[in-house]
C-alpha cells in the first residue's frame, strides 16, 4: 500500500471528515468529488431531456428517422454523440462511486 504524507496543516483538517480511520476518511472525501461528477453529469443530460422533451433513446430514434432534421447534420449528430459521451462518463463516475463506497459498508 503507497505511503501517504500529509501536509502537518491538512492532517487537523482531514481529521474532522467523517470516518473512523484514514482510509474511510479518504473514502468519503474520494466519494464526495465522484458525486460531484456524477451531478455534473446528470445535469447536462436533463439539459438534453429538457431541451428535446426525449429520453437519449427517443431522441436518437428520432434522429434516425429524420423527425428532427437531416440526420447527418452536423448539430445532430454533435447533440447525439455529446448526449451519449454523457451517459458512458455517468456510468463511469457512478462505477467509481459504487467501488469507494462498497470499501467501507
Amino acid at each position: 500500500m503507497p505511503v501517504v504524507e500529509l501536509d502537518p496543516q491538512i492532517q487537523p483538517i482531514i481529521e474532522k471528515f467523517e470516518g473512523d480511520n484514514f482510509n474511510q476518511k479518504i473514502a468519503h472525501l474520494l466519494g464526495s468529488g465522484l458525486e460531484r461528477y456524477l451531478e455534473e453529469c446528470e445535469r447536462e443530460i436533463l439539459g438534453f431531456e429538457i431541451r428535446y422533451g426525449l429520453g437519449y433513446d427517443q431522441f436518437k430514434e428520432e434522429v434516425k428517422k429524420g423527425k428532427l432534421g437531416d440526420e447527418f447534420s452536423y448539430p445532430l449528430e454533435k447533440e447525439l454523440m455529446e448526449w451519449e459521451d454523457l451517459l458512458v462518463e455517468k456510468k463511469h463516475w457512478l462505477d467509481q462511486l459504487r467501488t469507494v463506497k462498497g470499501l467501507f459498508k
